[in-house]
């Protein structure tokens, strides 16, 4: 693309509409949603794929299992950590979250218990009849880690910042 433009704030439905329309060349979304959303758009070749960010790292959708990661486009360390960043704040869709400081009985007693929800054999069968998808859920211990590992770097952040805005991408 030579000059894209960016729209931010809109919802999956309002951008398939768009998307439709021929407003918008271009949607970055989960492939899961897609997949449960879009299915006929897959179906008829409607649209292409290019590349996918996998969240957590490595965790590819089946449909998608053939093509290159996005990191893999990655020419410097900072792009590497700005994707590391950006699937870092994918990750918390799933936990609980706890206010620094909690003692560590509570945080264990719910990790425990979302660790049994999760190991039950009737969980990832509701969740696909519901979601459509099958569930790849992170325990306390890797969400943990990610947020732990955050880039924090003012390089990093700033970028980020840019590219989550709606105005047009830095040169490489």
């Amino acid at each position: 693309m030579k000059d894209p433009k960016f729209v931010t704030g809109f919802t999956g439905p309002e951008i398939y509409i768009a998307l439709e329309r021929g407003e918008l060349d271009a949607h970055a979304t989960g492939a899961a949603r897609f997949v449960i959303e879009k299915p006929e758009w897959i179906e008829k070749k409607l649209v292409h794929f290019h590349t996918t960010l996998t969240v957590p790292k490595g965790r590819h959708h089946p449909t998608f299992s053939k093509l290159p990661e996005l990191g893999s486009f990655a020419k410097a360390e900072v792009e590497r950590r700005l994707l590391d960043m950006f699937r870092a704040f994918q990750y918390p869709r799933w936990p609980y979250l706890f206010p620094p400081g909690t003692p560590n009985a509570p945080v264990q007693i719910i990790r425990e218990a979302i660790r049994k929800a999760f190991a039950d054999p009737e969980f990832p069968v509701e969740y696909k009849k519901l979601m459509g998808d099958p569930p790849a859920p992170l325990d306390g211990e890797e969400l943990e880690r990610a947020i732990k590992e955050l880039p924090r770097d003012k390089e990093v952040v700033q970028l980020y910042k840019k590219m989550a805005g709606g105005d047009p991408l830095p040169t490489r």
